[in-house]
């Protein structure tokens, strides 16, 4: 488990300055979630599945 300000702040140095609003990382964790790739709670994240060959927005 990687606690989720681990991964905003790392997301957000990457974004430089175009950074991504709360309301996006919220979108973005939802989706996870609801699409099962991870699970979050007590504000840590845990990777459950990932396949690179999968394509989410079919």
């Amino acid at each position: 488990m990687v606690e989720l300000s681990i991964i905003r702040n790392a997301i957000q140095e990457q974004a430089g300055r175009l950074p991504f609003s709360d309301g996006e990382f919220e979108a973005a964790f939802e989706q996870l979630t609801t699409e099962n790739i991870a699970m979050i709670a007590d504000n840590r994240i845990t990777l459950i599945s990932f396949d690179p060959k999968l394509k989410h927005n079919q």
